[in-house]
């Protein structure tokens, strides 16, 4: 599987053989619409998870606001509630990968 928190680089189009059946994670703070390179790789983000889930991966996206979490900045392991967004990716992880 693959985590990917606050991402900048994604696979290419359309993505490599392998990935269907493949469980991949992406992970995206808060204020994503401040600036002009958040914005493009929110947009990035979404367009490689459609990308992976049309190559047949198991794809999750998620956006921490939409999950009730705010507040966080680009460094998540480093924000205050940084262990219940570990605690969410770890669960993320034993229920997609074993």
């Amino acid at each position: 599987g693959v985590v990917a928190i606050e991402g900048s680089g994604f696979p290419e189009s359309p993505p490599p053989p392998g990935v269907s059946g493949m469980p991949f994670l992406f992970v995206m703070g808060d204020y994503l619409a401040e600036t002009a390179l958040w914005r493009g790789l929110a947009v990035a983000t979404t367009e490689a998870a459609a990308r992976l889930a049309a190559a047949g991966a198991r794809v999750a996206d998620w956006r921490l606001p939409a999950l009730g979490i705010h507040g966080n900045s680009h460094m998540l392991m480093m924000d205050d509630n940084s262990d219940e967004i570990a605690a969410r990716v770890i669960g993320w992880i034993e229920a997609e990968v074993g």
